[in-house]
């Protein structure tokens, strides 16, 4: 009901750093950590440590379905089930505190609550910030929704699980020229569409992003007038 933006999820920050302090879960201090909570709970002396990852941020998409937990925020929803991944990871918070598994557990788990997944910093936030280390991070797991699974099913990778995200920015530079005139000018209209093209049939939609390619473009920018080829 509550999602808020990649690097804005102060709310969503301080509803999770409430609970997990009611759990008696440490918080690690990490000043520099503007959103995102890191909690560290240890079991016996020795062991290793795990992380375990949940992103928080929402989308700005307006959400549209007629649920009781519809966004209350106009042009802001959890689109990407992030609000479950944090229920979730709560949830197995709350088991280890209230189980026995303290008690054999050897090492400490880590609950990393990671901030601003959809615009791809978040990760590097919790990293600069200290969150892999005091202690240092041996293994981490991370989990995602998927609609193709049944409710109440739990579905594990044995090789890739989810494409990473990352950005890219091309400029092509053209040569401008009169459009009476084409064998003059180089048009870089061309050479895009050309590059679209390509690239679409090397990373097709029907590849799932398990593979090993999956982008698009997202928006093509022209510096258009009318009767020229832009330079």
């Amino acid at each position: 009901m509550h999602p808020e933006l990649g690097n804005k999820e102060f709310r969503t920050t301080e509803k999770i750093k409430e609970i997990l302090r009611g759990l008696g879960i440490q918080l690690q201090d990490l000043p520099d950590l503007k959103t995102g909570v890191v909690g560290i709970l240890s079991g016996k002396a020795g062991g290793k440590t795990i992380a375990l990852r949940a992103d928080i941020d929402a989308l700005p998409m307006e959400e549209k379905n007629n649920v009781p937990y519809r966004s209350i925020y106009k042009g802001i929803m959890h689109a990407c089930g992030h609000d479950c991944h944090t229920a979730i990871m709560l949830g197995v918070a709350k088991k280890l505190c209230e189980s026995n598994m303290l008690n054999t557990l050897k090492g400490r788990v880590k609950f990393i609550f990671q901030p601003a997944e959809e615009i791809i910093s978040g990760a590097k936030n919790v990293i600069e910030a200290g969150g892999m280390q005091d202690p240092a991070v041996d293994c981490i797991l991370g989990g995602h929704m998927n609609s193709e699974l049944l409710a109440g099913h739990v579905g594990l990778f044995k090789k890739v699980s989810h494409a990473a995200a990352d950005l890219f920015e091309l400029k092509i530079q053209g040569k401008g020229a009169h459009g009476a005139h084409p064998h003059s000018g180089i048009d870089p209209i061309s050479a895009g569409t050309f590059f679209l093209s390509c690239d679409s049939d090397h990373c097709q939609p029907k590849y799932r992003s398990t593979g090993f390619c999956c982008d698009y473009s997202g928006s093509i920018s022209i510096r258009y007038r009318c009767k020229y080829y832009p330079g």
